[in-house]
């Protein structure tokens, strides 16, 4: 961790990626305007109220309604858990997101957290979450299993 409540995963150290035995993958749920600037770059932090309790290293894209697929995957570059006007002075620049927004998602909320994101790749095809074995989206987030990520990868063939 280094300083302010910022971890950073670099790949030239030992770090927090390379002492974790398993890395698993995340599939969360976001609005389309929100993806669609995820996967154009122009959004690269995923803000949470709440962040994941396991090590992971990709972020799966599920897009909410009109879409409900899942349309792309993110990698980890670090993980940020500040109070919430610190978060935004350090992340407004690439959040996507409106200040308005951004306050009213962490109103009341000590902590505000987010995901670094890089290496962002838009899938081939979209998946819908019943051919993975889902019959609903998360509210939050769930745990994919590597047999649902495989799913996920034959699709892109």
């Amino acid at each position: 961790m280094r300083g302010n409540g910022i971890r950073f995963f670099d790949s030239n150290e030992h770090t927090y990626l390379e002492r974790c035995s398993k890395m698993e993958k995340l599939l969360i749920s976001i609005q389309p305007s929100y993806i669609q600037k995820i996967l154009s770059g122009s959004k690269r932090c995923e803000y949470r109220t709440r962040l994941c309790t396991r090590p992971i290293n990709t972020i799966l894209l599920y897009a909410t309604s009109p879409i409900k697929a899942i349309v792309g995957e993110a990698s980890i570059k670090g993980v940020l858990s500040l109070p919430p006007d610190m978060l935004w002075a350090q992340t407004s620049d690439f959040g996507g997101i409106d200040y308005a927004s951004y306050k009213k998602y962490f109103f009341n909320r000590n902590i505000a957290n987010a995901y670094i994101l890089e290496n962002v790749q838009v899938f081939k095809n979209s998946v819908p979450l019943k051919d993975i074995g889902i019959k609903a989206p998360p509210q939050s987030y769930m745990y994919i299993t590597e047999q649902q990520y495989s799913i996920i990868c034959n699709y892109q063939k």
